[in-house]
């Protein structure tokens, strides 16, 4: 019986055909992927400490994944039920102060009498009834969506479940992950294919890594500079300035606009200051912040690992925005710094023949020289 193969058209075909089907299954089912997508993320995050305690303390690596996730585990829920109480009282704090804060803005913004804005006139009274309907109507649409939110509770709990097992299993198996997928590669191709994913897994891990560490840097330095300016939800606005770190360029104006605008709007200011002068200073804060980051902590956590030009940057998070909503903000920089490695391999192979042909010319060239310059040394000494 004759043994059937397939040629070099047909498996580029089948492989096409694979990818197609591949692409269109996980676009149906692209919502249920997020928990998958964060414990690939996470699992990627946390496997160097289990690859330096296992090679440190020499336990089999599944236990030292498996006691690494526990620990992180209850890291994540000792910090959650300390910060808890602040983070709660702060919010009730907000949603108590919301009516006097509005109030005030609108003392602020027009004065207690009829004014004109732009040629036409204002009425306080009439802001402050319409700031009032608007908020009896969203209380009765939250009533109404009572269900519905109960629902989505359930759903991003369950979700979370999901995730935190995932997370769990590929640690386990993440030793196992990376040797299972390089086995699908042809040998031939494992020593051009091997270092290009050493290459991306460096920058990986260390643009994640350098970003995890600065939304913890960013976080706390944040938190300490708005509470010593006295600037309400002082630990709400770090954590927020923290986790918009992640979005280059648009993540810090947006922080500091919210710092500024609860420093504007809050009933009152430290140290005898204006809110007015708090706003200069909160925001004078988050431009010091910024250089220092800038210029003292980017260069020495992440460098320049990703080594892409700024308008490359805004045009990733349009893009990644546009295509994947919160999650394509998350992925559009790490995913071009891959196809950048990608595409310098590609063209490196696209142009080695050039490239061999221009050094064979070079040495024809040289060689050619070379006789021409015998040639007269010759001559030169007939003579």
């Amino acid at each position: 019986m004759t043994e059937l193969k397939f040629s070099s058209t047909t498996k580029v075909v089948i492989l096409g055909l694979i990818a197609i089907v591949a692409l269109l299954f996980l676009a149906r089912v692209r919502g249920v992927l997020w928990p998958f997508l964060w414990a690939i993320i996470v699992a990627y995050v946390l496997y160097p400490s289990v690859d330096w305690v296992a090679s440190r303390t020499r336990w089999p690596r599944r236990l030292v994944a498996a006691i690494i996730f526990l620990l992180g585990l209850g890291l994540l829920g000792f910090a959650l039920a300390e910060l808890r109480l602040l983070f709660t009282h702060q919010l009730r704090d907000f949603i108590v102060t919301l009516p006097k804060t509005l109030a005030y803005a609108q003392e602020y913004l027009f004065g207690p009498h009829r004014t004109h804005v732009f040629g036409l006139p204002v009425d306080p009274k009439t802001i402050q009834e319409q700031v009032t309907l608007a908020l009896n109507e969203l209380r009765d649409y939250l009533s109404g969506q009572a269900v519905p939110i109960i629902t989505q509770t359930v759903e991003l709990v369950a979700q979370f479940v999901l995730f935190l097992i995932a997370t769990f299993y590929l640690l386990l198996e993440t030793d196992r992950i990376g040797p299972a997928l390089v086995k699908f590669l042809p040998r031939s191709y494992h020593q051009e294919v091997l270092p290009l994913l050493r290459e991306i897994n460096q920058v990986l891990g260390a643009y994640i890594r350098g970003q995890l560490l600065l939304i913890v840097i960013m976080s706390g330095v944040t938190w300490v500079a708005l509470t010593i300016l006295g600037v309400r939800y002082a630990l709400v606005l770090g954590v927020v300035t923290g986790v918009l770190e992640i979005f280059p360029l648009v993540g810090p104006v947006t922080a500091a606009s919210l710092a500024a605008l609860t420093a504007l709007f809050q009933p009152t200011a430290p140290f005898g200051w204006t809110n007015l002068t708090l706003v200069i200073v909160v925001l004078v804060v988050y431009t010091v912040l910024r250089y220092a980051e800038d210029y003292l902590v980017v260069p020495h956590v992440i460098g320049s690992i990703v080594a892409l030009h700024p308008l490359v940057v805004i045009f990733a998070l349009i893009c990644g925005g546009a295509l994947a909503g919160f999650m394509g903000l998350l992925l559009a920089v790490p995913a071009v710094a891959v196809l950048r490695i990608l595409g310098g391999y590609l063209y490196g192979k696209l142009t080695e023949g050039e490239t061999a042909g221009e050094e064979a010319n070079q040495q024809i060239s040289k060689s050619a020289d070379q006789e021409i310059n015998k040639s007269a040394n010759h001559k030169s000494t007939n003579c």
